[in-house]
């Protein structure tokens, strides 16, 4: 019984570890482009997905994240308008971290497929870290106003009684 453990884990870090890095070491090994116009196509993809918009990505999170934080409350005590509010709250704050948008151009295919591979690739991912953190932040800003709008309307109607 011993042995089929033993196994077991020597099979599980062979396919979870073992295998996976020897296939990035060849696509790595495999790659027709040299070590500078890699980075070049690199730098570009980064560059391209750095001058790209987010404040469409911010907007949406921070709408998203108001409905969120005015619902919270009313949610926490089990108004069925807060569970429903607040669900849609989040998701707008899913849809502005989540959604892709369009793709790079197809400038770099000029250069050759693997330069636009890498472009591609490097463009996907910046421009992926970007949208996130624009999602989240413009989240963040819209619960803590969406909370404060909340307690405001709540003192509002508390001291009128």
């Amino acid at each position: 019984m011993v042995r089929y453990v033993k196994l077991a884990r020597v099979c599980a870090w062979v396919g979870l570890v073992l295998l996976p890095a020897l296939g990035r070491a060849q696509e790595r090994a495999g790659s027709p482009l040299t070590d500078s116009l890699a980075r070049h196509a690199r730098i570009a993809g980064e560059e391209a997905a750095n001058s790209r918009s987010i404040a469409g990505r911010v907007a949406l999170g921070f709408v998203g994240g108001a409905t969120f934080g005015f619902f919270v409350v009313p949610a926490a005590v089990g108004a069925p308008a807060g569970y429903v509010f607040g669900g849609i709250g989040l998701g707008l704050v899913g849809a502005s971290v989540g959604m892709a948008g369009d793709s790079p151009d197809s400038g770099p295919l000029a250069q050759g497929e693997a330069y636009a591979r890498v472009y591609g690739d490097a463009h996907d991912k910046r421009w992926g870290q970007r949208r996130r953190k624009a999602g989240f932040l413009g989240a963040a800003v819209g619960a803590a106003t969406g909370f404060a709008a909340f307690v405001w309307v709540l003192s509002i109607a508390l001291d009128g009684s």
